[in-house]
């Protein structure tokens, strides 16, 4: 089972029937204003590494179940529950339990953008980038990330991504990351996910309210510098 962490806004007055009913119902994943549903590869990541016409329509076979976005560490959803709160809300981080076999890794805001354009400004550290994703997502990413060096459709790039994010090796790298990364649209988390819903009550940990005054981590890495080859040393 993995620990992870979700963060949410409600309304200040709201927030103790919010917990309530989560602690009872769980959560369905059609809550929110955001709605996902899972896509998973047609065949096992590695075996798909090998397939050299992969494409999209290999990678993203919708599964019609709901998922809902997750961090691995308490951190990361204070960040998310906090970022565009507005007088009289609150931000919330739900802790839950999850079977290894129903997450996978939310690539929007870091690993996708890496692997479509990490060629944009320099093709020249290729190799750094490469070993800052190790850091990241572990030693099993780099060979996907390697193939990107071979192709420049962007399709295929985020077929490659794809498998990255459904290899069971990646996905637990990746919860043990201790670097916090700076994403899209100024993000900040150090892990991110997609869980399979409906969570159950009985996955339910405890719900806290994030401290007033709270602030997120300073990254390690930014995106940006990732893509224009500034790539911290360490």
């Amino acid at each position: 089972m993995l620990t992870l962490y979700r963060g949410i806004i409600v309304p200040l007055n709201a927030k103790d029937a919010v917990s309530r009913a989560i602690s009872t119902q769980g959560i369905t994943g059609g809550e929110g204003f955001w709605n996902f549903t899972k896509v998973a590869p047609s065949a096992s990541p590695r075996t798909l590494l090998t397939k050299p016409d992969l494409t999209l329509q290999d990678t993203r076979v919708d599964q019609k179940t709901a998922v809902v976005c997750c961090c691995g560490d308490y951190e990361g959803a204070a960040f998310y529950a906090t970022r565009s709160i507005k007088m009289g809300e609150v931000g919330l981080v739900i802790e839950v339990q999850s079977s290894k076999s129903e997450v996978y890794i939310d690539g929007r805001d870091f690993l996708y953008t890496a692997f479509q354009l990490w060629d944009r400004t320099t093709n020249t550290a290729f190799s750094r980038q490469a070993e800052w994703l190790k850091r990241i997502f572990g030693g099993a990413v780099v060979e996907y990330f390697e193939r990107t060096a071979h192709t420049t459709d962007q399709q295929t790039r985020i077929a490659l991504c794809d498998l990255a994010c459904h290899d069971a090796d990646v996905i637990e790298a990746h919860r043990s990351n201790r670097y916090v990364l700076g994403g899209r649209y100024n993000t900040v988390f150090r892990s991110a996910f997609f869980v399979t819903a409906p969570i159950a009550p009985k996955q339910i940990r405890p719900i806290t309210i994030v401290p007033s005054g709270w602030t997120a981590p300073t990254p390690d890495i930014d995106l940006r510098d990732f893509l224009e080859g500034r790539l911290p040393q360490g």
